[in-house]
């Protein structure tokens, strides 16, 4: 089969975990004899089309200008990426289209592959259908319910970077009630002008226009249980959507860790950017809490910007002033073996409704037992795998208390370790995409 995989964005302009995702069902693909090529979205640059490969897998990329009429429409719904697309099909039509984020692309692909007969598949890897910042995570910090009140919609749009820079400062002297009473009346009428109308018609209208693309697509994945009841609120039908975990591409160990030595201490360890909604502040906030005469250290992995912003410069500050604390910077992905082997207890300390972190899947397979915050699909892969502690969200009196009772008794990181249940086979969810994508292409060709 010919399989085009779609994608926000990609190696290497980013390599978070759906990037992940893709990267390796493209690969277990091309081992199974199949054709997978990557359609990404690109940040505004360069030609609208352009061409690559990434670690043997094809790469198209789209981009698109920057300066639209009404970049809110534009962000669900591009007719410009859909022009592209079509002309891009005319020469390759794909067997199947496996949209794993609709991000930057938008919904516009998922039309033009109903307008092709292109059987279509959607994972939906985080909360895009119903948050344009993918997260449910506010800019005021809070946790947010859905797309119920426009008001706090709008402003978290005109937070998002280079997006919201045009009227950020307009929504900021608004009264959020105002906005939400703007947004649902706009949403009503379709008006060209006044722009900001416009804007504020299609925040309103994102939602159900979403929906119903995706609702049309031949079928949807959720990755979590608590990602696929989140959206049942928003009109997802649970008969439509279907949980498949995608695990871990590493083999697991089959030996459990031992009792961390008294002499080097126990190694707490944190994976990922230094970034306000991952709660990278959290471990070494309570790392520094802990109490006198331990034998414990601390160490971040990760990317760290350059410069750093102010978020990532606080953290870091706080990590050269405490003892045994430091960040090891980024690392290659062959090189996550040799981290986890120097790590006795990951933390994990998002701030957000993690969907299903691939840092947790990959400390499953490493025997790694993990503290992770209390919600989303971290508790769920927390409580379902038996993988180690929760704790509340944002709490750093909470992590202390935790992080101290594995000093207080090591022995329990090697009991978390053993008893932890082995990460789901990346291996296992492919081959049951790859079952998906016959039984639609078949269904296709007898329609």
């Amino acid at each position: 089969m010919n399989v085009q995989l779609a994608v926000h964005t990609f190696y290497p302009e980013s390599s978070g975990g759906t990037e992940l995702y893709v990267l390796q069902l493209a690969k277990s693909l091309a081992r199974a004899g199949h054709a997978a090529h990557v359609l990404a979205g690109t940040p505004p640059a360069g030609r609208m089309v352009a061409s690559s490969d990434w670690e043997g897998i094809p790469v198209t990329r789209l981009a698109c200008p920057a300066d639209t009429d009404n970049p809110i429409r534009d962000a669900y719904d591009n007719a410009t990426v859909g022009e592209a697309l079509r002309a891009l099909w005319r020469d390759r039509r794909p067997d199947v289209l496996h949209v794993c984020h609709p991000g930057n692309l938008s919904t516009a692909i998922l039309t033009v592959a109903a307008e092709m007969g292109v059987p279509t598949v959607v994972t939906l890897t985080d909360f895009w259908p119903i948050c344009p910042a993918s997260t449910l995570y506010r800019s005021d910090g809070a946790l947010c319910s859905g797309p119920g009140d426009l008001g706090r919609c709008a402003r978290c749009y005109a937070s998002m970077g280079p997006r919201g820079t045009r009227y950020r400062s307009g929504v900021q002297r608004i009264p959020t009630a105002l906005l939400h009473w703007a947004a649902a009346a706009c949403g009503q009428v379709s008006l060209a002008r006044p722009r900001a109308v416009a804007w504020l018609g299609a925040l309103a209208r994102r939602t159900a226009v979403v929906r119903a693309r995706l609702l049309a697509a031949d079928a949807l994945i959720c990755l979590s249980a608590f990602q696929r009841q989140t959206l049942a609120r928003w009109g997802y039908p649970l008969a439509a959507m279907r949980r498949l975990p995608h695990g871990t591409a590493t083999p697991a160990m089959a030996v459990a860790r031992s009792v961390p030595s008294r002499e080097k201490g126990l190694a707490f360890g944190y994976i990922g950017p230094l970034s306000a909604h991952k709660g990278a502040h959290l471990p070494i906030e309570a790392f520094a809490r802990l109490r006198p005469g331990r034998r414990a250290r601390l160490m971040y992995w990760g990317a760290i910007p350059a410069p750093p912003d102010e978020y990532a410069s606080r953290v870091l500050q706080r990590l050269e002033e405490t003892t045994n604390a430091t960040h090891r910077g980024a690392f290659a992905p062959g090189d996550l073996p040799a981290v986890m082997g120097e790590i006795d207890v990951l933390i994990v300390p998002s701030v957000w409704y993690e969907n299903t972190p691939m840092v947790i899947y990959e400390a499953l397979a490493h025997r790694v037992p993990v503290i992770a915050t209390s919600i989303g699909g971290m508790r769920e892969l927390v409580t379902e795998h038996h993988a180690g502690w929760l704790f509340a969200r944002g709490a750093v009196e909470d992590l202390t208390a935790v992080m101290q009772a594995r000093l207080d008794d090591p022995s329990s990181v090697a009991a978390a370790s053993a008893a932890a249940g082995p990460a789901p086979e990346f291996e296992a969810h492919a081959r049951e995409v790859e079952a998906l994508y016959r039984r639609l292409v078949e269904e296709g060709r007898d329609a």
